[in-house]
Formats: C-alpha cells, sequence, structure tokens
C-alpha cells in the first residue's frame, strides 16, 4: 500500500497539468470567439442593406439602410414567380402547358457565362419545367420563355411587372427587363431606354413586401425553392444539374434549420443579395440581406439576423378568418335592427412579440370603413355578413420599427359577422320606448339616490378635526 505522501504527490501533479492544459486551451477559445465575432462584424460591415419582418403581418424586426435603393439581380424572379403562379391560378395557363422556344431564348440559355438550362428551338417545355428552373437554378432564359408565351412579349410582361408592384405600392422600383441580368445581356433588344449596365433596382423594403405577397398568396412556391438540388431534363440531351445557390437550405454550405427559400441575385454591379424565408416553432420570418461585395457574407449576414429574431421573438396567434374579435369595445351601428355589430377577422394575424409576452397584453380597435362610416364614427346599416366595414388594428409590447407596409401598426380587415337590415317603425319605436324607460329608471335613481345620501348626512354627520 502506497503511503498517503505519495497519494497527495500525485493529485497535485494532476493538477497542476489540468491547470497548464486549462491556461493553454480557454485562450485558444478565447481566440476563436474572437475571430468569430471579427468575421461576423466584417459580413455585416459588407452587407449593406437588410430587412427582417413577420411573414404574415410584416412587422419590422430589424433592419439598416432599408430604404435605400440598389440593384436587386436575379431577385427580380420572384415577380415573376408570382405571376405565373397567378396566370395558372386565372386559368390563363396549366402546368402542363407547353412553351415554344424563340431564337432570342435559345441564344440566351446558349450562354453558359449565366444561370442557365439550355432550351432549344425544336423542343417545347411545360410551365412546371420552366417555373422549376426559375425557381431553383434562377434560369434567365427560362423566365424570358415564359414571359414571352404568357404576356405575349417581354416588354408586355414588363407591364404587368410594373402594374402588380404598383398594386403593392412600391413605387421605388426601376424595372428594365424580366430576368434581373444588366441590360447588355438584351443584345440587340435591350431596353433602349436604359445603359448597358444598369439593372432593376428597388430597396431592401420593396423586396420584402414581393416575398411577403408571393408566400402568403402562393405557399406552395416554398415547395420548390426549398429544393437543394433537381436534374433538368433528366434522361435528354439537354441534362442539367440544377443546384440551388441559397447555400441556407438544408445539406448546403451555409445549412440553417427552419429556411425554407426564397431567392438569391448576384451581379457585378450590385453585389451578392438574398432574400430568405424560414419558420421555428410555427414562428415565420423573411429576411433580405443586399449588396455584399463577397457573396458568401450574405449568408453569413442572414445566419446573423435569423439568430437574433428566433432568440428575441415569438409569434402569438391572434386571430384567423372567420373567428370572431374578443377583446373588442362594441362597434356601434347606425339606422339598423342591431345596435351594435360583432366582427370576424379578415385574414390571420400573428403578432411578433418579444418572447414571454401574454396574448392579453395586444391591443385591439376598430376604424370603420369610409363607405360605411356616419359623421359620428358609427357604422351605417345595412350590412352583409362577411362584407368588410373596416380595418383591425394592433399594437403590442416591444420595440415599435413600424410594418413595411409603412404603417405603425398592424391591420387586418375586418369583417361584419352577421346581417343587419336596416332598422323599420317597429324597430324606432322600440329603441325609442326603451331608450325612455331607461331615462325614467336612471332619474328614479339618482332622485331616491338623493334622498338618500340627505339621511345620510343627518344620521352620519361630518366631524371636525
Amino acid at each position: 500500500m502506497k503511503s498517503p505522501r505519495t497519494w497527495v504527490k500525485k493529485i497535485v501533479c494532476a493538477l497542476s497539468i489540468f491547470a497548464v492544459g486549462a491556461t493553454t486551451v480557454t485562450p485558444a477559445i478565447y481566440a476563436q470567439d474572437n475571430a468569430k465575432a471579427k468575421e461576423e462584424a466584417a459580413a455585416i460591415e459588407d452587407v449593406k442593406s437588410y430587412i427582417a419582418i413577420e411573414q404574415t403581418s410584416g412587422k419590422i424586426l430589424m433592419q439598416n439602410n432599408q430604404d435605400e435603393v440598389r440593384g436587386i439581380a436575379s431577385m427580380s424572379k420572384m415577380i415573376s414567380q408570382y405571376l405565373i403562379l397567378e396566370a395558372i391560378k386565372n386559368g390563363e395557363v396549366t402546368w402542363e402547358t407547353q412553351i415554344p422556344v424563340s431564337d432570342r431564348v435559345h441564344q440566351l440559355s446558349a450562354n453558359y457565362s449565366l444561370s442557365n438550362v439550355p432550351l432549344l428551338p425544336s423542343e417545347k417545355y411545360t410551365i412546371k419545367e420552366l417555373f422549376d428552373a426559375i425557381s431553383i437554378y434562377s434560369a434567365n432564359a427560362a423566365t424570358l420563355a415564359v414571359a414571352e408565351y404568357i404576356g405575349g412579349s417581354e416588354a408586355n410582361w414588363i407591364e404587368r411587372m410594373k402594374a402588380k408592384l404598383d398594386e403593392w405600392g412600391i413605387k421605388d422600383a426601376t424595372i428594365i427587363n424580366v430576368t434581373g441580368l444588366p441590360n447588355k445581356y438584351g443584345g440587340a433588344d435591350k431596353n433602349p431606354s436604359y445603359g448597358d449596365e444598369d439593372e432593376n433596382s428597388m430597396s431592401a423594403r420593396s423586396v420584402a413586401i414581393i416575398a411577403k405577397n408571393l408566400v402568403n398568396d402562393f405557399p406552395e412556391i416554398l415547395k420548390v425553392s426549398s429544393i437543394s438540388t433537381q436534374t433538368f431534363r433528366p434522361n435528354s440531351s439537354g441534362t442539367t444539374k440544377m443546384d440551388n445557390f441559397n447555400y441556407l437550405l438544408p445539406g448546403l454550405l451555409f445549412e440553417y434549420e427552419g429556411v425554407t427559400g426564397l431567392k438569391t441575385g448576384t451581379s457585378d454591379a450590385s453585389g451578392a443579395s438574398i432574400t430568405t424565408t424560414a419558420t421555428r416553432n410555427g414562428f415565420s420570418v423573411i429576411v433580405v440581406s443586399m449588396g455584399s461585395k463577397e457573396p458568401l457574407n450574405r449568408f453569413k449576414v442572414t445566419r446573423h439576423l435569423l439568430d437574433e429574431v428566433f432568440k428575441k421573438y415569438e409569434g402569438l396567434l391572434v386571430g384567423a378568418p372567420g373567428k370572431s374579435v374578443q377583446n373588442l369595445a362594441p362597434i356601434q351601428l347606425e339606422g339598423g335592427t342591431e345596435e351594435t355589430l360583432g366582427v370576424d377577422y379578415g385574414k390571420t394575424f400573428i403578432a411578433a412579440v418579444p418572447k414571454g409576452t401574454a396574448l392579453s397584453q395586444i391591443k385591439i380597435s376598430f376604424t370603420p370603413s369610409d363607405d360605411v362610416k356616419t359623421e359620428d364614427g358609427k357604422v351605417k346599416a345595412p350590412v352583409t355578413a362577411g362584407q368588410t366595414v373596416g380595418t383591425l388594428n394592433f399594437e403590442m409590447p416591444g420595440e415599435n420599427l413600424g410594418y413595411v407596409d409603412g404603417k405603425d401598426h398592424g391591420t387586418v380587415e375586418a369583417l361584419a359577422a352577421f346581417d343587419v337590415e336596416n332598422s323599420n317603425v317597429v324597430t324606432e319605436g322600440m329603441r325609442g320606448a326603451k331608450g325612455f324607460i331607461g331615462q325614467m329608471v336612471q332619474k328614479v335613481q339618482d332622485f331616491f339616490g338623493g334622498i338618500w345620501s340627505k339621511i345620510q348626512s343627518v344620521f352620519s354627520p361630518e366631524t371636525s378635526n
């Protein structure tokens, strides 16, 4: 058996080794953390503008230079994605509609310095094939082919793009072509109103508005935009492997949990940009990062913004279509068979709030629409169930950076919960009688209340100090 002194020596020796190891490992860890922080700071400095919003309400969660206008490159294709999905919804075309290829489209598709899939004049391609190429691989000629077919010409499609932006309230956009490429790539058909290096442009706020409308109106877009890789026309002469340029998607370089899309954009003049959609615990956000000189920095900054947003905020479901609005002051009706009106939510409203916020902390108010509003702020009868009668306004705790549409509070359409007809002689008579009786009751209460007060003053006189 060894002596106690021997054991003590061994313990001291072990502690000394541990201490030496700690002094060498700890500075290394600190150095790594410091290097990571510096890298992140440099990436944030490189990205010229960004904005993060809650997906349904558009509440701004983080922003920097959100209203500075700059080139958006292939993020322009989100407008065409919306218009294609809208055309399918309206019955203009179907996913199986066959698209012919013009000489111009073929020539553009043959430029492999750009993102493209080969499109041959001897072949026809379904809208589904071309839409996948646009959404996964940012295929430029595929975008032009669909624009020419559905719009009749690129110029006509551009007018559709502009009309949709105007509908969304976007005023700072310049749209030169359908692809987002610099104007020079239009060749003989380039836009004569602009120079060779000019390209589509708008602010990060406007890009976020486009993305918000796209994913809310057509959530199926995320099934395509979340595909990391896919093959175009397998087992044919035009087979092309389409690797998604959004490196935040599963299995790619900057993989981030919950990312589902949406669109990248890169050009020499505008730099590298990305619009990203992500969902965690039912809380969905959109992040736009623009203008990075180093292409990988857009992914680093987006990861940082997502980390911050998901750490600080959560989404509370306040209301959904068909659900009646609670905790709202009575809405007064004028000239109807009812004196007050109940309302339902016209759309889903999710409140983006600091974590730990209670639903009861969200304040709801109602503003009547001009077409049903009376001079004293009431709603004028008659109204029909489901009719838009006003706007629900939401205020909530936390920093208020406003909403992407420029408002300082959240809004949702308010729909009448039931029919209310115009009042008639009987209704008015009953209402008048009810009012008369109410006034008489109040007068009696006031009379006897006054007598009781006098009796109390007699038997309970005030005492002087």
